[in-house]
């Protein structure tokens, strides 16, 4: 079971993984080493230096991901802001939203209840406010 934070990192993921080579953990480590914009540049510049230099990729790999990827990748994380029309969050927003919906809520209403939430609340704030409010709306 694998968690994403955007859509844009899960669609990068099931691309890395049509890669020879590179399995979930190996493209979850990938995912977390750099930002996802800046990894897509690596491979589309075909630095496959820079990617080598990533937690446990090597050299080799690194050239395998540049020669299956590059010039197929799709700038993702532009393309999936720009569809939504979604302002961007912050990370405990993302995470209040996630935490939710996870509980079962449904994504419409959380998205609802989270523009309501102050943009410095915390998680922790967050999912409490939205237990009590949305109680009953699952």
């Amino acid at each position: 079971l694998f968690g994403f934070v955007t859509r844009a990192e899960k669609d990068f993921f099931i691309q890395l993984l049509k890669v020879n080579g590179i399995g979930p953990k190996s493209a979850l480590t990938i995912l977390s080493g750099a930002p996802l914009s800046q990894i897509q540049n690596w491979i589309d510049a075909g630095d496959a230096k820079a990617l080598s230099n990533l937690p446990k990729i090597g050299k080799k790999t690194a050239e395998q991901i540049v020669l299956s990827l590059k010039g197929k990748l799709v700038k993702i994380e532009a393309a999936a802001g720009a569809s939504r029309g979604k302002p961007q969050r912050s990370a405990p927003l993302r995470q209040v939203a996630s935490a939710l919906v996870n509980l079962g809520y449904k994504p419409q209403i959380v998205d609802s209840f989270i523009e309501t939430l102050p943009e410095n609340s915390s998680v922790e704030d967050g999912i409490r406010a939205g237990l009590q409010k949305l109680s009953g709306q699952i």
